[in-house]
């Protein structure tokens, strides 16, 4: 994936289920993880974005399970920014296993005025600091 942003995570216990796989609610979190730690990577964090009035719920979440994790694993993550940031934002995410494709995804969040909870655009900073993440 060109321009991704990568980061790893291991597999903790807790996160598995009686079959001894990633249980597949935990793709969800490992996601979040993911694009919080894109946007801390460039000095900034959702607590900013918060206090400068601006949410961030997700909109849309379409994820496909390729195959499994265990625990003690380490999933590595590629991410990267699906065209422009208005007043929603697309992650597009792979995740693998020793270089095996695990699970794919494509997230997209819009950004809501803290008070009115209504779409504004992503604060100018985010914007800047997010575009070498971006792909067309």
């Amino acid at each position: 994936m060109k321009n991704a942003f990568r980061h790893d995570i291991r597999v903790r216990y807790e996160e598995t289920d009686a079959m001894g796989m990633v249980y597949y609610g935990n793709y969800a979190r490992y996601l979040e993880v993911v694009r919080a730690e894109m946007i801390r990577a460039e000095g900034l964090s959702y607590v900013l974005m918060e206090e400068q009035g601006v949410l961030m719920p997700v909109l849309r979440m379409n994820v496909t399970y390729r195959g499994i994790a265990v625990y003690d694993d380490l999933i590595q993550a590629k991410s990267v920014v699906l065209g422009g940031i208005g007043k929603t934002i697309t992650y597009k995410t792979e995740l693998f296993v020793k270089d095996r494709l695990i699970n794919e995804s494509e997230v997209e969040l819009i950004f809501l005025d803290r008070a009115r909870r209504r779409p504004v655009a992503c604060p100018a900073v985010f914007v800047t600091a997010l575009e070498k993440f971006c792909v067309f």
